[in-house]
């Protein structure tokens, strides 16, 4: 059954690939189809983020079906595009080698399949099937440029009414071209039924500045439109970027090298939220761009 066709669903899925020498990468999806009783019009999300080694998250991709538009996230202005579509996918599609974490048909053959009985703990009717190596689809290492693995024992939970995933587990060692690493995975049925609803995306983010995003003090005639804000500024592309440092950093944010293109364009974070500062030094004065990438508190 399509997952769309659930009458609303959230699950919520993690990849853990964990190096024998290096960081993990970590990889979290939330997708949810609106429930149709609480409301009419087909709607649909995605989101999958990463987390870093210190803990913070980074939204990759988020996008949200509502009727016949399709919005999509971008995480570098922190404002939502949107589109109309005719025939909209469904939007597990576009996760690309990430799919099977929703779908495991496209990880696992209906080879060695043991039959574990009804699991009461993870619903009524939810039939616990385990499966080994041995079902693991040559596809799917392909799909994941992985070219072999040692082990693996992947446990899915699956609806016997419904025929609907309500869970999946899976732990692997694998061969990699650069080495060894542990895959570990779990999807969870977090919500079904017509309370999962979705809200439509706010196009402007942010129409006021939040009160810890302050603009250079001095700076006048601020144009602003939806999250953004256009003004002029005195100075080399980098004494206006040194500027924005010290003056957003004395209210608390951090400014990240690391997603930066220094000095003309600058990222900065505070817990989930972000701000991007971009410098124009084509013009003169130079003109500096500040966006509220996420809602202030």
């Amino acid at each position: 059954m399509p997952l769309r066709a659930l009458g609303g669903a959230s699950y919520e899925a993690t990849l853990v690939l964990t190096p024998d020498s290096g960081q993990p990468l970590h990889r979290t999806l939330l997708v949810e189809y609106g429930g149709q009783e609480s409301n009419s019009t087909p709607s649909q999300r995605v989101r999958l983020m990463s987390i870093d080694a210190d803990g913070g998250e980074t939204v990759r991709l988020e996008e949200v079906q509502v009727g016949r538009y399709w919005y999509s996230y971008s995480s570098s202005t922190g404002t939502w595009d949107r589109q109309e579509v005719t025939d909209p996918p469904d939007i597990s599609e576009r996760l690309g080698s990430l799919a099977w974490l929703l779908h495991p048909a496209g990880l696992l053959e209906d080879v060695g399949r043991q039959d574990m009985g009804l699991d009461p703990a993870r619903g009524e009717h939810a039939r616990h099937y385990r499966y080994g190596r041995a079902a693991i689809r040559d596809e799917w290492l392909q799909s994941m440029d992985l070219p072999d693995l040692e082990s693996a024992t992947i446990d899915v939970w699956i609806d016997e009414e419904t025929n609907a995933l309500l869970g999946l587990e899976m732990e692997g060692r694998c061969l990699t071209y650069s080495g060894k690493i542990t895959a570990r995975a779990w999807t969870r049925l977090l919500a079904v039924g017509p309370e999962v609803a979705i809200q439509r995306p706010d196009v402007c983010i942010e129409t006021a500045l939040p009160p810890d995003v302050v603009i250079i003090p001095g700076v006048e005639a601020a144009s602003h439109e939806c999250n953004a804000w256009v003004y002029p500024m005195e100075g080399s592309m980098r004494e206006v970027a040194i500027a924005h440092q010290e003056v957003l950093a004395a209210e608390g944010w951090r400014y990240v090298e690391a997603e930066s293109y220094y000095p003309d364009y600058l990222m900065f974070r505070k817990g989930l939220r972000q701000v991007v500062v971009r410098i124009d030094a084509q013009s003169d004065p130079a003109y500096a761009i500040l966006t509220v990438a996420a809602p202030g508190p």
